[in-house]
Order: structure tokens, then C-alpha cells, then sequence
């Protein structure tokens, strides 16, 4: 799908990586941020490539390492190199900032900090939930927590950020029943 993707009909940036690199994990998910804050720009893809997936495509392009990028510019199919340079604040953010310095426009910055679900502790709930904002709070029994169950927590606390709705999602743990 690599071909499919870097056809020269738009910008595209292309992350090589490794499920089992650390500096890979780290970034994954701002990498997807920048990726879907742009996703209403039509000139600008985000693309990642699995190394131990594609060997050919990292031979093809020479990748020694991970994380790699490599800038493939609209009306292009060779790659530029594309020096990730990060000294502080989000990373989709300089993601976003680097890619507008090579298309020469401006995209939006995310918010300084991603949105998240906060968890807390009985100890701890009243300096999360002190009725200046309208709190989701859920509880659950810890031994029952599952992944799907913080993902939604997660993707409802960045809805109602993304909304404008003045709302904190809670997670405290219920330990006794």
C-alpha cells in the first residue's frame, strides 16, 4: 500500500518505525493527533510503515533505524530526509509546525496538554470534583477495568474538550463493594 499512498499527489510524511522501539511508542500517539488535525487539509498525509512488516520498503529507502521520517514532497515520489527536531510542549504540535514550514502553511496547534480522562483515588476525589465543572465520574471495581473501558473515557473527555463543553471525566476506582 506504500505505492498507493506516496504518489506524489500530495505531501506526505512517512514515520518508519518498530512496534518494539520505545521512541516509537512514545510518539505514536501524537503522531496520530498531528495526523488528525489534518485530516481536513487534503494536500498534507500522515503515513507510518512497520519495519519488521516492510522489509522491502526499508531497503528501499535505506532505513537504518527507528523512528525514521522521510518527507516525500507533493509532485515527488523520492524522499527527503525529515529531521524530527523536539525541545518542549506537544509533540504534534512541532509535528504540525514542521510540516507547515515545508508546505509554507500554518496548521492548528493542538492543545498544549492532550485531553485526557483523570484518575483519582477517594483520598483525592474533591480536587478533581469541586462543582466549579461539570464532572462524568465513573466508578469502577479495579480487577474489572479494561482497555476498551479507558479508551471510551478517554475519547469522551477529548469529545467534550474538542465540543467546548466545560466537562472533567473522572475515573475512581471502587475498592470495596
Amino acid at each position: 500500500t506504500f505505492d498507493v499512498v506516496v504518489t506524489g499527489a500530495q505531501n506526505v510524511l512517512v514515520e518508519f518505525y518498530a512496534p518494539d522501539c520505545g521512541h516509537c511508542r512514545t510518539m505514536e500517539p501524537e503522531f496520530y493527533a498531528a495526523a488528525e488535525a489534518l485530516e481536513n487539509y487534503t494536500d498534507v498525509v500522515l503515513a507510518r510503515v512497520d519495519n519488521e512488516e516492510s522489509p522491502m520498503i526499508r531497503k528501499r529507502f535505506a532505513i537504518d533505524g527507528q523512528p525514521i521520517f522521510r518527507w516525500f514532497a507533493k509532485g515527488r515520489t523520492d524522499d527527503e530526509t525529515f529531521y524530527f527536531v523536539h525541545y518542549s510542549g506537544r509533540m504534534a504540535n512541532t509535528f504540525l509546525t514542521m510540516i507547515g514550514d515545508r508546505t509554507n502553511e500554518t496548521y492548528p496547534q493542538l492543545a498544549t496538554e492532550p485531553i485526557r480522562a483523570v484518575g483519582c483515588k477517594a483520598e483525592t476525589f474533591r480536587e478533581h470534583v469541586d462543582g466549579d465543572v461539570a464532572a462524568f465520574v465513573a466508578m469502577y471495581t479495579p480487577w474489572s477495568e479494561s482497555k476498551p473501558q479507558g479508551e471510551t473515557l478517554e475519547t469522551l473527555a477529548r469529545l467534550a474538550h474538542d465540543a467546548g463543553a466545560s466537562l472533567k471525566v473522572v475515573k475512581l476506582p471502587i475498592e470495596r463493594v
